[in-house]
């Protein structure tokens, strides 16, 4: 992957001491190696994002026809990821404050993406495509459980969730609870290789409190109970404060969501392929949901909220869009 940047880099700063027949220069420096280098660095920290986020453009595209509906819903996932005007943000908070005592968190739209909000930003969508193609089976749903886990440490159980889900929704219970057990497989396995050959970076100090107990019911309440004393008991006991700020974060993309998806009417499409739009869409956000309170327990939502509901938010306008679609497609 460097050199297919680096090459990249050269084509871009092809300067006459790189290019052929170039004399030898007295003088170190030489200017198209430091572009070169400073590209390589901004091609790499700039080109996995534009990756990860791929898969909301393609559902897009799945999803939408229309280029101006296309160019509308792109202005407002930009939104979404690069951060809302202003105004807007002010303007919810003005208006929140005269109904109750709303605290203006103004921390959760200036929050920087990490690497991996980027990958659970993009995994969503692609739940979403794969459950578009048609029934999934179980060697898919371990691989895509296996993915997910690799990317993040709740994308397998997202995936077996919505899986799950789509698989009950296609074929009944049965095939639903395959596809549950089966990405529990794949969750299970990357975690175990995980924890056999790697380093759990995010879990040392709890299970280092773990390990300190004896019993398997011990070492998981007291895994569990690290994270609770010095951060999740927080979201108990500023409840109105996080309910607060997931409808902060929340609410400019479900108001522009839904006022964008009212206006812009597509051709309806036929009930069947309206409703395999509608559990294709949300029973990744389902996932999501259950992952988001399951956090409540063990994560800290006070600091950093923003970034972590960002992959629900970006799916939003797409819950409305097959909403809408599902509506203008019901019998008169």
């Amino acid at each position: 992957m460097h050199g297919l940047l680096a090459a990249i880099s050269h084509l871009m700063f092809l300067t006459p001491d790189a290019a052929p027949l170039a004399v030898p220069s007295p003088w170190e420096i030489k200017p198209s190696r430091h572009h070169a280098e400073m590209a390589v660095q901004l091609l790499a920290l700039y080109g996995y994002r534009v990756i990860l986020a791929l898969p909301v453009y393609v559902l897009l595209c799945r999803l939408v026809r229309s280029t101006w509906r296309r160019l509308v819903l792109v202005v407002l996932l930009l939104c979404i990821l690069g951060g809302w005007p202003a105004l807007v943000v002010n303007a919810m908070f003005t208006l929140a404050q005269h109904v109750v005592n709303w605290p203006p968190s103004y921390y959760l739209f200036v929050d920087t993406i990490l690497s991996f909000d980027w990958s659970m930003i993009g995994f969503l969508p692609l739940l979403a495509l794969l459950i578009l193609r048609g029934p999934v089976n179980w060697w898919q749903a371990m691989l895509m459980a296996a993915f997910g886990q690799v990317l993040m440490d709740n994308l397998g159980l997202v995936t077996g969730i919505a899986l799950g889900l789509a698989g009950w929704r296609e074929r009944g219970w049965r095939h639903g609870g395959v596809l549950l057990v089966a990405a529990g497989v794949g969750t299970v396995l990357v975690f175990s290789l995980f924890s056999t050959f790697g380093t759990l970076q995010m879990e040392e100090s709890g299970l280092a409190r773990a390990a300190e107990v004896e019993g398997v019911f011990n070492k998981m309440w007291a895994w569990l109970g690290y994270y609770w004393d010095i951060q999740a008991k927080y979201n108990f006991l500023w409840l109105n404060v996080t309910i607060a700020n997931m409808l902060s974060v929340m609410m400019p993309a479900v108001l522009f969501s839904a006022a964008a998806s009212a206006f812009m009417t597509e051709t309806p499409l036929e009930a069947v392929e309206t409703r395999r739009r509608v559990w294709a869409v949300l029973a990744p956000c389902v996932g999501f949901a259950v992952t988001v309170f399951i956090g409540m327990f063990k994560s800290g939502y006070g600091s950093d909220l923003g970034r972590q509901m960002l992959p629900l938010a970006v799916m939003t306008p797409f819950v409305f869009v097959v909403l809408a679609g599902r509506w203008r497609s019901r019998p008169a």
